[in-house]
């Protein structure tokens, strides 16, 4: 039901990951003062990879959560996004400058920062203890009470179940989650046919200039490339999509080289090709994907972030979804005693899933956009991005303000809001 709760009242949270998503879902709910727990199978907070979009839609919840200043130290601020480029010539075909009025409309700053230092100011405001690190969760028990509790493995591979009992359990721990698989039965995701190098290079070492304050994509056939600064400018983040028949590799990332990453590009423009060359070392990523899911919950267990919406990396909006999904959960939890666990994973699957669904399709529908072979297609395409209005190509997402979507929705079905 809902309450105006005591804090032994609220529901008991387990969350089943800790990277962006389950962490800042843990922030949110320790704000709400909601108890949580966190079981991550790591045994230290790491974020294999390097940079990270926190799109408007996202900063400004992580702003409200008190990491602004954090963020602002951290990060670079764009003032180009979306500059598409030819791959041979440089040509730019379309772009979105963040103008006064843009930022205005948005709300919001467009922050650019590593992915390990933006887990790092996450995980900063949580209290000792309540982050279990080494602790690789397999499985989900429903005791006869109504009480969960996660079963996980210790060091020796052997199962052992958690202390304490939880009223809610998130399943926020990837795209190839297996507990979703376990508890909702979904397929894994799809290998998409594509993986990604990732890799930084001082920019120093870039043909770019020192501030270069630029999200730059570069459309191939059948591959792209995208750089942007990260670390206040001092860095630029690169990363890019290639094809291959199959990933040969048992987990989602192997080490690469950078001759492997120049080569895959050779005759690009030179700007791409030094960009390249000026990285120390990279690592190959799978792409995966997967269709939306019908549903996100059942009963007390809900997924979150990708293990949620499984979607590509094109439309940089990943993690900015996951911290959406953790905004909302927090407070519909926040709302109600661990009597209402159930009615408040309905609410957060009824605000979160068309909205996270709807970006899914379209991040998994770039992966044809972006990579047709020059001709016809490709020359409609670029038309098309030419004749844009920069404003409201991506307004849609970026505008977006998940409190107030969840004010307005429980305020028209004339419920009184925590």
């Amino acid at each position: 039901m809902i309450v105006g709760m005591q804090q032994n009242e609220a529901p008991r949270v387990a969350i089943i990951g800790g990277g962006i998503g389950g962490v800042a879902a843990a922030l949110f709910l320790h704000r709400a003062g909601v108890p949580v727990k966190v079981f991550e199978q790591a045994g230290a907070f790491r974020e294999v990879g390097a940079g990270v979009q926190v799109s408007p839609n996202s900063a400004r919840l992580l702003r409200r959560a008190g990491l602004g200043p954090a963020l602002d130290e951290i990060a670079a601020v764009p003032e180009v996004i979306w500059q598409f480029h030819r791959w041979r010539t440089g040509e730019v075909i379309f772009e979105q400058p963040l103008l006064d009025h843009h930022r205005d409309a948005w709300g919001a700053p467009y922050y650019l920062v590593h992915r390990a230092r933006l887990l790092d100011i996450l995980v900063s405001p949580l209290p000792a203890g309540m982050v279990k690190l080494d602790t690789r969760c397999v499985g989900i028990d429903q005791l006869g009470s109504g009480e969960l509790r996660v079963v996980a493995e210790d060091m020796f591979g052997r199962h052992e179940r958690q202390e304490g009992a939880f009223d809610c359990v998130i399943v926020a721990d990837g795209m190839k989650s297996s507990v979703r698989r376990d508890v909702f039965g979904f397929d894994p995701p799809t290998f998409s046919g594509y993986y990604a190098f990732r890799a930084a290079a001082g920019v120093e070492a870039t043909p770019l200039p020192r501030h270069p304050q630029t999200v730059a994509i570069w459309l191939g056939e059948d591959r792209h490339f995208v750089h942007y600064p990260i670390d206040r400018g001092d860095s630029i983040n690169l990363v890019c999509a290639i094809p291959v028949p199959d990933w040969p590799h048992e987990q989602s990332w192997a080490d690469g080289t950078v001759d492997e990453f120049r080569e895959a590009f050779d005759g690009w423009h030179p700007t791409v090709c030094k960009l390249i060359s000026a990285c120390k070392g990279t690592r190959k990523f799978a792409l995966y994907y997967s269709d939306p899911f019908d549903h996100w919950t059942d009963g007390r267990i809900a997924l979150l972030g990708d293990a949620a919406h499984p979607m590509l990396s094109f439309f940089a909006q990943g993690s900015g979804q996951a911290v959406e999904d953790a905004a909302i959960l927090a407070r519909c939890l926040s709302r109600v005693d661990r009597d209402g666990v159930e009615q408040a994973l309905a609410l957060y699957e009824a605000i979160r899933r068309p909205r996270a669904s709807a970006i899914q399709q379209d991040a998994n529908g770039r992966r044809e956009l972006y990579h047709f072979p020059d001709g016809p297609l490709q020359e409609a395409r670029d038309e098309r991005l030419a004749q844009a209005d920069p404003m409201r190509a991506n307004s849609w997402v970026y505008e977006y303000d998940a409190d107030a979507e969840f004010e307005e929705l429980t305020e028209r079905e004339g419920e009184q809001v925590a």
